[in-house]
Formats: structure tokens, C-alpha cells, sequence
């Protein structure tokens, strides 16, 4: 009993040793949980000090840049001088007494001549800068040097990429692309946006000395970011004063020879005399320009000391909706369409820049988190899963090949009708439906007796038939509206408009099918949003012959209203398939198709005899610029590709989603302009380019999305089978 008993004790012993191991090893962790939190706080309170200095003064070093010249100052090398020549501010940092508790001193041993060549390299390329960044406030409005200037970012990111092994995700290559296609739209800017005096010469100027002082802009951040990681070692804020001071040192001197060896500092004396707001304002101007310009440069070396120089270069491109809003109060410049774009582009690629910063920073916690966990998956799946799987993209391709191949050649034949004596609108509508008794055949071949193509679950005959009747008719509204864009509008017009479809879509999809918006799709739809809306400010170049202004308007407006109800009818589309059609069978496909053709074609007749427009008919065959038998092939294969088109655009939205049938139809982008130009010389200026570019590139966003969805859904089903 008694060796029970003591064993008993040990055993007690042994548990409550667990227990206050445990409890010790709970209060570690919170400690150490408590700790990480607290310097989480400092660090984040310390970016946020150093965002508000840049943002803060680079906005007023830029507004008081331009104030001088536009006053009366011509200087290249003074305003050079003045970013950097207001260090002496900063000495007084080394007059305040260090806490004897921190080795602030304290740093790797290097190579003193490595350290100076840092501070004499960056400061060099200081000065290329902001030179560059001078002669365009000489010759540019600031707000369009402002949104020029955002371009850095792409050049810092490249760079970066080279100097630092900078990774780059969908977002910031999204972020890239339109930070890069922003200032391009100001090309087609016209006279309006030059300063008084400006010549076409010294404009051209400015903007090629502000795009290489963004190129060069992009170098010194990123060197800097290097020079942190391989040589200052990131080491402390001293350090960061040391290289904010000696970088100001260096630039100083270079830009206080290139003041003398140009000569303009001969005339500084009488620019003081004759600056129009006084000399006192003249010395207070340069001042502060020299004082802003310092402190904004602290904040940059510090965001680029905590983070990196992407993210300060992100964060210095907030200016981006301050600076054009005080240039117009300041200086009156011109605030136009294309500045309000390219605005709004640069700051969506900012938004998708930042909100990647915030992913990177929430996987980052995530790992942290999870770093006890490990565990190891061995991907698995079944050789039935993998043939259901190729059999699905076999079909997906299928239908995407009819989908693009048969609108491409629909749009073309359709906008030759009109070319060539083609005048009715409604017989237009009628043909995109009225081809519907090529599908019959379908119904003509024997059924594999095995299959079941009939089988659906019980449901009204009245509500299928309200579906059929329904898209029908919302089909005839969207194909009529489309068939007055394709007579008033070029076809490469139409079809870069038509893109919005997928936007409307989204949007109609989110209310009716519960269609999820990631980034990525999000990012889509403001880019195909916007690539119409740039169209707004093309020439009168883009009207096709005899079609007045009037009329180019109306083009405009109804090939509009047809994306978005041909958003509508898709999105409809899909939910007919989730609540009535159940997703059944390749038959059920194709009595929809059939079904709705014949109620569309028969509303299209209505409108057709009541408009009148039958009448002409028989003139208009006979006066067809290429003949009766060409007008009847026209008019017979538009009624073709289109049926052919409509079954592969429910095939789609059968598979997949009436957001990736959208996708897919707006294919044809890059292909119907092409053909537009060779087939009917339509003009295809850079506007229409960046247009196409962007719209482009919202596609390519959108089906990144999708191939990370599959690649997600495929980790699902391995997860599953593993667990099976």
C-alpha cells in the first residue's frame, strides 16, 4: 500500500509540475504576444509620422515650385539647389542629448570609403532628379507633372525588382500597368493644358525631362533601399539622419557648380528684383521650398528605412488628387477630361498597390500565427475526377471557340451591311435571331438511347415558358439598341464599348446570382468602365462618313444602353439555369436558344412592319454596292454566326457563369479593330489604342481571377479526397 501510495505522489507530482510549466510557459507566450503587439503599435505610429511628412510637404515643395516659376522665377539650378540645400535644418537633431541607454552609434564594421561612396553615389542621382523634375515645372502645368510623376512608381517597381528581388503580384503588376498608362493619356492632351509662353518645343521638353526624372526618381529609391540592405544594414534612425544629411551635402555642392558653370546665377539678383509678389515673398518662397523639400526627404528615407521603396514611392503618389485640385485653385491650370482619367487611373493603381500591402501584412500575421502548425497533404485525385475534367474544358473550349470566332465575323458582316446601302435597323435586330432553323437539326439526330436528354426535375410549363418569353424579349431591346451603335459608330468603337458589357454584368450579377467580387474583378470592371469613357474625348476623325454629331451621340448612348442590357440578359440567363432550368441538360441548352430566337425574332417582325422600314427592303437589295447575290450572302451569314454565337454563349454560361461568358465574348477586342482597319480603314488613333489596352487588361484580370478560382477549387477537391 505504501509504494501505491508514494507512487500515487509522484504521479501528483508530476501533473502539477506539468501544470505550472504550462501556466509559465501561457504567461511567456502572452508576454512575448504583448511585447510583439506593442512594437507592432511603434512601428506602424512611426510610418504613419513619416507618411504624413511626405505627403504633407512634397505637396507644398511642389504648389510653391511652380509658384516661382510662374511669378517671375527662370532658374533650373536654383530650384535644383533648394531640395536639397535646406539641411542645416536637420543639424539641430545632432544638438539634442542621446539617451546614454542607447548605442545609437553602434552599427557593423564596413569600409568608410563604401559608406562615402553611397552617400556621393545617391546624392549625384539626387540632383539628375530633381533637375530633371525642374526643367518639367519650367515647361508643364503641376498637375500634369504631378501625374506624370506617378510613373516613378513603375520605374521604382522595376528597379526594385532587379536591385532588390521586389516580388511582384497580380495587384502590383496592375498597379504597374496603369501607373504607367496614366501619363501616356496626356499625350493626346491639346494646346489648352501649356502654360502662357509655353512653346509646343519646351512642352515636349518638359514632359520627356519629367518621365526620365520619374525613371531617375525610381533608381535613387530603389539604390537607396539597397544600400539600407547591403552596406547601412538597416541599422538606426542616425543613421537615417546621416544619409538624409550627407546625400543634401553632396547634391548641394554638384548643383552649386552646374548654378555657376551654367551662369544663371548672374541673374538671380534681378529675378529677386522683378518677382511679382516682392522680394520678401521671393526669399520666403525659396525658403520654404528648401525647407519642405528636406523634411519631405526624411519622411522618404524613413518610409524606405521601415518598409521599402515601393511602398514609399506608393506613398509619395498620394499627393496624386491633392496637387491637380490646388494647382487649379493656385494657378487656375486646366482641369479636362483626359487629366481627370488619367487621375483616376493613377490613383486606382495606387488603391490596388496599397491594398496589396495590406494582403502582404495580413499573410504575414497569418504565418505567424500558424507557425506551430505543419502539416503535410499528399494531392491525390481519382482518374474519373481528371476525365470529368478534361471533358469540362473540352466543352468550355468548344464553346469559346464559337463564341469568338462567330462574333467577330458577326460584328464585321453587320457593320458592312451598313457600309455598303444597308439602312434598317430592325432587319439588323431580326437576323441575329432568325437564323434559328439551323439548331433544328440538332433535333433530327438520334438520340443515344442510354441517355436521358429529357429528364428534369418537375417544374411549371407556364414558368419556362415566361423565361423563354422574357429573354427573348430582352434580347430584342439589346440587339436593336446594338444595331444603331453599329450604323452611327466605327465598329472598332462599338466593340471597345461593347467591353462595359462584362461591368454591367458584374453588377447584375452581384444582385441576382451572388457573383463574388474579388480584387482582381473588381479592378476589371473600373477598367473596362473606364475604357469607353476615354472614347468620350476622341475627334470627330472617329465619325464614319455622312454621320453627323447628333447621331454619333445617339451611336454612343445606345451602344451603351445595350452592354448594360446585354449584362442584364445574361445575368438573367444564369439564373434561369439556377432556379428553373436546374442546369440540365445539353437539350435543355438548346431550347432555350431555339425558344428564345423564335419569341425575339417574332417581337423584331412586329417592329419591323411597324416602323416601315420593310418597305425599303426590296430598294435596298437593288442599290447594295455589291450586288443582290452579296447583299443576300450578308444578310444570311449575320443571321448564321449569330445563332452559332448564341449557342455558344449559353453553352458558356451553362458551364461556367454568365461573368465568364462575358469574358470570353469580349475576346474579340484585340481582333475586330484589326479587321475594322483592314476591312473598312477605320481610323485607329492612340486614344482608341490606350482604350483597347486597358480594356485588355481588365479581361486579363478577369481571367487571372478565374484561373486562381480553378487552381482553389482543385486544392478543395484534393483536400476532400484526402480526407475520404
Amino acid at each position: 500500500m505504501g509504494e501505491v501510495r508514494d507512487l500515487q505522489l509522484q504521479v501528483m507530482g508530476v501533473e502539477e509540475t506539468k501544470v505550472a510549466n504550462s501556466a509559465q510557459n501561457t504567461n511567456q507566450t502572452n508576454q512575448s504576444t504583448t511585447l510583439s503587439q506593442h512594437n507592432k503599435y511603434k512601428w506602424w505610429l512611426r510610418v504613419a509620422v513619416y507618411t504624413v511628412l511626405v505627403v504633407v510637404n512634397l505637396c507644398a515643395a511642389v504648389i510653391l515650385g511652380r509658384l516661382y516659376y510662374v511669378k517671375g522665377g527662370k532658374s533650373k539650378w536654383l530650384l535644383t539647389l533648394l531640395q536639397f540645400v535646406g539641411f542645416p535644418v536637420l543639424l539641430l537633431y545632432y544638438c539634442i542629448p542621446k539617451n546614454p541607454t542607447r548605442n545609437d552609434h553602434h552599427t557593423e564594421a564596413r569600409s568608410s570609403l563604401i559608406v562615402a561612396a553611397v552617400y556621393v553615389s545617391l546624392g549625384l542621382i539626387g540632383v539628375a532628379f530633381a533637375f530633371l523634375i525642374s526643367v518639367g515645372m519650367q515647361y508643364l502645368p503641376v498637375s500634369t507633372v504631378t501625374l506624370i510623376s506617378a510613373s516613378q512608381l513603375a520605374f521604382n517597381a522595376f528597379f526594385s525588382f532587379i536591385l532588390n528581388s521586389q516580388k511582384f503580384t497580380p495587384l502590383i503588376i496592375n498597379s504597374l500597368v496603369l501607373l504607367t498608362i496614366s501619363p501616356i493619356l496626356l499625350i493626346f492632351n491639346n494646346d489648352s493644358a501649356k502654360p502662357a509662353g509655353v512653346s509646343k518645343v519646351e512642352n515636349l521638353i518638359g514632359f520627356i525631362c519629367t518621365v526620365a526624372g520619374a525613371a531617375v526618381g525610381g533608381l535613387m529609391l530603389a539604390l537607396t533601399q539597397l544600400a539600407f540592405r547591403k552596406v547601412l544594414k538597416r541599422g538606426t534612425f542616425k543613421e537615417n539622419m546621416d544619409l538624409v544629411v550627407w546625400q543634401s551635402i553632396v547634391a548641394s555642392s554638384s548643383t552649386l557648380v552646374g548654378l555657376f558653370a551654367s551662369g544663371e546665377w548672374k541673374g538671380l539678383t534681378k529675378e529677386m528684383e522683378e518677382y511679382a509678389l516682392g522680394k520678401v515673398s521671393y526669399i520666403m518662397t525659396i525658403t520654404w521650398i528648401a525647407i519642405t523639400s528636406q523634411v519631405f526627404l526624411v519622411g522618404t528615407i524613413g518610409l524606405i528605412f521601415e518598409v521599402s521603396s515601393l511602398f514609399c514611392n506608393a506613398i509619395s503618389v498620394l499627393n496624386l488628387p491633392i496637387v491637380p485640385v490646388l494647382a487649379v485653385i493656385v494657378f487656375h491650370d486646366k482641369m479636362d477630361g483626359l487629366k481627370v482619367i488619367s487621375m483616376v487611373l493613377a490613383i486606382w493603381g495606387i488603391v490596388s498597390y496599397v491594398y496589396q500591402q495590406y494582403l502582404d501584412d495580413r499573410v504575414e500575421e497569418t504565418k505567424v500565427a500558424n507557425s506551430a502548425q505543419n502539416t503535410n497533404q499528399t494531392n491525390q485525385s481519382t482518374t474519373l475526377s481528371q476525365h470529368n475534367k478534361y471533358k469540362w474544358w473540352l466543352r468550355v473550349a468548344v464553346y469559346t471557340v464559337l463564341v469568338v470566332v462567330n462574333l467577330c465575323a458577326a460584328v464585321i458582316l453587320g457593320r458592312l451591311y451598313y457600309v455598303k446601302g444597308g439602312k434598317s435597323k430592325w432587319l439588323l435586330t431580326l437576323l441575329q435571331f432568325v437564323g434559328f432553323p439551323v439548331l433544328l437539326l440538332y433535333y433530327c439526330i438520334p438520340k443515344n438511347p442510354t441517355r436521358n436528354d429529357h429528364h428534369t426535375e418537375a417544374r411549371s410549363s407556364l414558368i419556362v415558358a415566361a423565361v423563354y418569353v422574357s429573354l427573348g424579349l430582352i434580347g430584342v431591346a439589346f440587339a436593336f439598341l446594338i444595331s444603331v451603335g453599329m450604323q452611327y459608330l466605327p465598329v472598332s468603337t462599338v466593340t471597345l464599348i461593347s467591353a462595359s458589357q462584362l461591368a454591367f454584368n458584374a453588377f447584375f450579377s452581384f444582385i441576382l446570382n451572388s457573383q463574388k467580387f474579388t480584387p482582381l474583378i473588381i479592378n476589371s470592371l473600373v477598367l473596362l468602365t473606364i475604357s469607353p469613357i476615354l472614347l468620350i474625348f476622341n475627334n470627330d476623325s472617329a465619325k464614319p462618313a455622312g454621320v453627323s454629331k447628333v447621331e454619333n451621340l445617339i451611336g454612343f448612348i445606345c451602344t451603351v444602353a445595350g452592354a448594360a442590357v446585354g449584362g442584364l440578359m445574361l445575368a438573367l440567363t444564369q439564373l434561369a439555369f439556377r432556379k428553373v432550368l436546374k442546369r440540365g441538360t445539353f437539350k435543355e441548352n438548346m431550347d432555350l436558344v431555339v425558344w428564345q430566337s423564335i419569341v425575339a425574332s417574332s417581337a423584331t417582325l412586329v417592329g419591323l412592319f411597324a416602323s416601315g422600314e420593310w418597305k425599303g427592303l426590296t430598294k435596298e437589295m437593288e442599290e447594295y454596292a455589291l450586288g443582290k447575290v452579296s447583299y443576300i450572302m450578308t444578310i444570311t451569314w449575320i443571321a448564321i454566326t449569330s445563332q452559332v454565337f448564341l449557342v455558344g454563349t449559353i453553352g458558356l454560361i451553362f458551364e461556367v457563369s454568365s461573368l465568364f461568358c462575358n469574358a470570353i465574348s469580349v475576346l474579340n477586342l484585340p481582333i475586330v479593330p484589326v479587321l475594322a482597319v483592314i476591312v473598312f480603314h477605320d481610323k485607329m488613333d492612340g486614344l482608341k489604342v490606350i482604350s483597347m489596352v486597358l480594356a485588355i487588361w481588365g479581361i486579363v484580370s478577369y481571367v487571372y481571377q478565374q484561373y486562381l478560382d480553378d487552381r482553389e477549387s482543385k486544392g478543395t477537391d484534393t483536400s476532400i479526397t484526402n480526407e475520404v
